[in-house]
């Protein structure tokens, strides 16, 4: 990059989130915090595919 105040700010943007996104490949590894989130929201989805094939019109 040219400026290095932006790469600085693309390296610190891209640790934080591979981190938050990070997933375990020992039983040492933490999972990150989008990992944890998306649990819960597609627990949601899967709420929204149930109406959709139960009731197209309702969905």
């Amino acid at each position: 990059m040219y400026f290095r105040w932006a790469a600085a700010f693309n390296r610190a943007f891209a640790n934080i989130v591979l981190r938050a996104a990070s997933s375990p490949n020992d039983e040492n590894d933490r999972t990150g915090f989008l990992n944890r989130a998306f649990k819960r929201v597609y627990a949601i989805r899967r709420v929204g595919k149930r109406l959709k094939a139960w009731h197209r019109p309702t969905y």
